[in-house]
């Protein structure tokens, strides 16, 4: 007893003791240290938000905290003494200022601010109700083996996406419940959803159309409806988490462990680690170790773990299991608990409800604050000021591709990808966004010439005060000019940069001495000062190339190459030199190849232009390939040479948009380690293997679209310099899935759709035979997806002759009549983005001979037709009398409609004879105007009567021109159409940039905007309506030549049709000339040279394809031509009414 009274005896004094201790410190005045952080913009008012932050003394943390929505942070009531605040990021520790402290001392506050570049890198995307999503309160998401995502959502059912659209499944289609908090799918055929309403299974071969929902309840013996988690154990047993307990299913019946050991019934997370133990999270009574029959163990608060109230379980391959709780994480090794993550160790906030793993290694943790990630040294948080939605994240899943999803409460679903692409800019530390080049230097640094300053990033992090790891440089520092083109580092160690007031050479071993630069301007020998390009050759010497030719500098002094020296052009834009000693320099006026080796005495240059076959003479860059070709990139596209072809035999490649190329404007080359090409554009990136071409763009990620310069580093990140900053992008290798979605057989019986997994029936061979299938594909856009396919017969399991693969297509569907008997397999493969091809999707079909070439079938169907033959000849007789008189009037219409086709046809013919007449006169008065020219020149005459005869001659050549454009027209009108398949979108994109380049003025007057729609192929006379159409585009820019304006394409989908709108900005047309403009040699020109043709050929090649069209226009606002399409003849329908 009197043990028992001394103890509470000591409580109380210690008690005592501590309230003392409390009310001591309270009388003293509260200390604070407060601060902000925010990224160094101009402005310096961006936020950094959740960035964890530490009070040290004396090297020991005494207070973290979290930066809040504003960047600001707070440490109140510290002791008095010596600290340092610091922030923590993915490379380490950032200072105010390296090891500097305050005093602290009492009563005073003081201040702390960071500017900290941003570390937070990567690309998010986010999906929501707008985009076919069921509900934006998402708690469940899960990735099946086709590649398919699965959304569960709370209150919406279950949504499916498959890269291209959302489809929903709910109630109505036989969901136990719309309120979905678990997906888990067992096998390739089976899918499991946890949901309010007890356990719903989704059944059937995958893709089959016939797929359907059976419901597991509590009359099945579900231990509670409300369902929290499923788990499959390693021998395949399902288990269930309820409101009740636990449930084991063994695909017949369900065995619960409720009371038995579980002290409350409310299981939120099922786990199992490599020994077999199964450990569930429950609702306020911990952890629960299980052997599948009985509770083993038993793990709470008393133990360690942070929370009694268990969200979530996650075991990583070192076997350590992370329970995620209402206070944070607790990690426990299998004998006791090894660290705990709270708020106070950078978490973004509590509860944690999911936890996982990514291919990196790094911890996720969902929470309603936001996404934490941690890589085993630090902990980064997520948050809307970062990218997220909703900062209420319930679910997180890392996808094979290295994207992250999340599922959030409010906000729908986004996506994070830290890999693929990242964006520098003016926020990060980097100079200036516009780049003009990117070059490396050993010691693991990356230069940027901008246009203001020079740029270094170091790879590693080496982080300054601001924790950025760009270091500038400027004419501050020494810097010749701010505008720096471009960069070489040279075997000393030495850099060079080309900038617009000469070359600066930066010798980095006498930064410290304060003169680390040297200059090199016209002054010393340099041909101009303005530098574009730096290139070194073998022998030692440095090439310069500028505005005003190229200077060649051996170290001492400078030997300069201009137009007088052979080279085509003084504008340099682009010098590289190949193994056969050839030095090749991309100009402004085409290509110079020069001999370096060469005897003074000989022509070194060959010169290369458009005349010889380059799509343009601004050449921006040029590459040399191992195999003996050389790439151009210039104004019209890109162009290949092959350096073995003889000279006189030039022999060049051009690509254009019309091969695949995103933009004709190249600017830069670049070949990559497995050969494929990379092109940047004023469009963004084109890339091409040989076979399939592909591009990057701003919803890819890149930070702009005009791209200047691209470089490709050791670790096989490519970088994209741009107008608005550089992209460095990482290639996927993960390729999409593709899948066979139908089978559609059209006979003479009727039309059949089957699902890949049912049984394709023997098909008669002349069906025409369609088949379905689509790419699984979250990196690439849907008008981007590409497949390649082909089919071949087949003789047993391998094809009897291996056929090559079509070149690559846009289209989802092949379409194929077999002509012969035989087992044929359709093989079909995805490309995405990166190029990559994924698995084969392939379906095997069995064709038939037609029933009269089977013997079987014949011989008795030959029989039975004699048979009633007879019968036939009796009839007939009657059948013939009752007829003659229908016959006779059948015949007469017959022959009417024969007569009137006849007619039409001798219209045409006289027409075509009338065109011919009048075109071989005018072919005579060419001949007799060049004539006189050539009299002209050799016979003498006076100054004045030559110009006379000149301007006379002039005229001729005019009318002889006009009158020649209005005979082809009318041949063109008359010509007989030649129907096939065709991508109109294409045609006429290209034809609207090849009309504005007709007139230089068009170019710079006229503003394009396009806003096309993805349409099917349809089925017309492509080379007429090219004709047609170009009529209406030069209407259109002529109708703004003098005063400028904006020309819209608008391509949109109709029921049976497509829609083509052209609208212009331009003078209009009054209402009367409005009635004329389709009438044949009327023209709203006057005296600007117009045929009074192009409108009416333009109608008249419309209505040969069943076509419509239609004028509005108003004088002084424009005019807008509608035209609309079928996308076969056969589908034609009324014109759609004009708004």
């Amino acid at each position: 007893m009197k043990l028992v009274l001394l103890l509470f005896l000591l409580i109380g004094l210690l008690l005592a003791g501590e309230v003392w201790e409390t009310a001591a410190q309270s009388q003293e005045d509260p200390i604070s240290v407060v601060g902000t952080i925010f990224m160094p913009v101009p402005d310096h008012t961006t936020p950094h938000v959740a960035v964890l932050v530490q009070a040290v003394r004396d090297g020991e943390v005494v207070d973290t905290t979290l930066s809040d929505e504003a960047g600001r942070f707070s440490f109140v009531n510290l002791k008095p003494g010596q600290y340092q605040v610091r922030c923590q990021t993915p490379a380490g520790y950032v200072y105010p200022v390296e090891g500097e402290t305050h005093q602290v001392a009492a009563g005073e506050t003081y201040q702390v601010h960071f500017h900290i570049a941003p570390f937070k890198k990567g690309t998010w995307r986010h999906y929501n109700t707008l985009d076919g999503l069921a509900d934006n309160d998402v708690s469940a998401i899960y990735r099946t083996a086709d590649g398919v995502m699965w959304f569960g959502t709370d209150g919406g059912g279950v949504s499916v996406y498959d890269g291209e659209q959302f489809n929903t499944f709910t109630t109505q289609d036989g969901l136990a419940s719309n309120f979905v908090r678990s997906i888990y799918s067992a096998d390739d055929t089976t899918i499991w959803f946890a949901t309010q309403g007890g356990v719903s299974r989704y059944g059937g071969a995958r893709g089959d159309d016939k797929m359907t929902f059976t419901s597991l309840t509590e009359k099945e013996g579900l231990a509670h409806n409300d369902v929290y988690a499923i788990y499959q154990t390693l021998s395949g047993v399902l288990w269930f988490g309820t409101a009740g307990g636990v449930s084991r299913y063994n695909g017949k019946e369900f065995v619960n462990l409720t009371g038995e050991g579980l002290t409350r019934d409310h299981v939120y997370a099922i786990c199992q680690t490599s020994d077999d133990v199964l450990w569930f999270g429950t609702h306020g009574s911990g952890v629960f170790g299980c052997d599948g029959e009985k509770i083993v163990k038993r793990l709470t608060e008393e133990n360690g773990l942070v929370d009694n109230h268990v969200h979530s379980i996650y075991a990583t391959p070192d076997n350590k299991l992370w329970f995620g709780t209402d206070s944070g994480v607790s990690v426990y090794d299998g004998s006791r608990f090894v660290t705990h993550f709270t708020e106070k160790e950078g978490l973004v906030g509590g509860p944690v409800y999911a936890i996982c793993q990514d291919s990196d290694g790094m911890i996720w943790f969902s929470t309603p604050a936001g996404a934490s990630r941690y890589d085993e040294k630090t902990v980064v948080n997520f948050t809307t000021a970062d990218g997220l939605k909703h900062n209420s994240v319930a679910i997180i899943y890392p996808a094979p591709d290295g994207k992250i999803w999340f599922g959030t409460n409010g906000g729908g679903v986004s996506t994070y990808d830290g890999k693929g692409f990242v964006s520098f800019t003016t926020a990060d530390g980097l100079a200036s966004n516009w780049i003009h080049d990117i070059h490396p230097v050993p010691e693991g640094a990356i230069w940027f010439g901008t246009s203001d300053g020079a740029s270094r990033y170091d790879l590693q992090p080496v982080l300054g005060t601001d924790g950025s790891r760009f270091v500038n440089f400027t004419t501050q520092d020494g810097l010749a000019n701010n505008t720096v083109r471009a960069i070489h580092h040279d075997a000393a160690g030495k850099i060079w940069f080309g900038t617009d007031s000469g070359v600066s050479q930066y010798d980095p071993t006498h930064h410290a001495d304060g003169r680390p630069f040297a200059h090199l301007t016209t002054q010393d020998g340099l041909i101009n000062d303005t530098v574009r390009v730096i290139h070194h050759t073998s022998d030692g010497r440095m090439w310069f190339g500028t505005d005003g030719g190229v200077s060649a500098y051996d170290g001492e002094r400078f030997v300069n190459l201009t137009a007088r020296d052979g080279l085509v052009d003084n504008r340099i834009r682009a010098i590289r030199s190949t193994p056969d000693g050839m030095l090749w320099f991309g100009t402004y006026g085409g290509v110079s190849r020069y001999h370096l080796t060469a005897h003074e005495d000989e022509n070194r240059f060959v010169n290369f232009t458009s005349a010889e076959g380059l799509p343009s003479h601004f050449v921006y860059d040029l590459l040399p390939a191992p195999d003996n070709t050389i790439w151009f990139a210039t104004y019209g596209g890109v162009s290949r040479y092959n350096t073995s072809t003889p000279l006189g035999r030039v022999s060049f490649v051009n690509f254009t948009i019309k091969d695949g190329l995103v933009d004709n404007e190249v600017n830069a080359l670049h070949r990559s380690d497995d050969g494929r090409m990379w092109f940047g554009t004023d469009g963004g990136v084109s890339i091409y293997d040989g076979i399939a071409w592909s591009s990057l763009d701003t919803w890819e990620g890149l930070v702009g679209t005009n791209v200047t310069t691209i470089y490709e580093d050791t670790s096989g990140f490519l970088w994209f310099g741009t107008t608005e900053g550089v992209t460095r992008y990482r290639r996927s290798t993960v390729p999409s899935t593709v899948r066979i979605v139908a089978v559609n057989v059209a006979s003479m019986g009727a039309d059949k759709r089957y699902a890949p997994s049912e049984r394709i029936p023997s098909i008669t061979a002349g069906s025409y035979v369609t088949i379905e299938y689509q790419a699984i594909d979250f990196k690439t856009h849907p008008q981007k997806r590409q497949y390649s396919h082909r089919i071949q017969e087949s003789d047993g399991d391998e094809p009897s002759v291996a056929r090559s693969y079509l070149p690559p297509t846009k289209e989802t569907v092949f379409a194929w009549t077999p002509q012969k008997a035989g087992v044929y397999i359709f093989e079909v493969q995805a490309i995405d983005r990166d190029l990559n091809n994924s698995a084969l999707a392939s379906v095997t079909v069995k064709v038939v001979p037609q029933w009269y070439l089977n013997g079987w079938i014949a011989i008795p169907s030959v029989t039975a037709i004699a048979g009633l033959l007879v019968l036939f000849v009796v009839f007939t007789g009657r059948y013939y009398a009752k007829h003659r008189e229908a016959q006779r009037l059948r015949e007469e219409m017959l022959q009417q409609e024969q007569s009137a086709r006849e007619q039409a046809e001798g219209n045409a013919n006289t027409l075509r004879g009338l065109a011919h007449a009048v075109k071989n006169p005018l072919a005579i008065i060419e001949a007799c105007s060049d004539n006189l020219a050539m009299l002209e020149e050799t016979v003498p005459t006076t100054t004045h009567s030559k110009d006379a005869t000149s301007e006379f001659l002039q005229k001729i050549r005019e009318q002889v021109n006009h009158a020649r454009q209005t005979v082809n027209q009318l041949l063109e009108a008359t010509a007989q159409p030649e129907f096939r398949l065709f991508d109109l979108r294409l045609e006429l994109e290209v034809l609207l940039h090849e009309t504005l380049r007709r007139n230089p003025d068009w170019e710079h007057k006229i503003t394009l905007t396009k806003q096309c729609e993805t349409i099917p192929h349809i089925n017309g006379d492509a080379d007429k309506l090219r004709t047609g159409f170009e009529n209406l585009f030069i209407n259109a820019c002529e109708a703004m030549e003098e005063t400028g304006g904006t020309l819209t394409l608008r391509m949109t989908r109709a029921v049976h049709a497509v829609r083509i709108d052209i609208q212009d900005t331009g003078c209009g047309i009054d209402a009367e000339a409005l009635q004329n403009v389709f009438k044949p040699l009327y023209s709203t020109k006057k005296d600007r040279g117009g045929t009074g043709l192009g409108t009416w050929i333009a109608k008249q090649i419309i209505n040969e394809h069943r076509g419509q069209i239609d004028i509005r226009s108003k004088p002084g606002i424009g005019t807008t031509i509608y035209v609309e399409l079928p996308i076969s003849p056969e589908e034609a329908t009324p014109f759609s009414d004009v708004d």
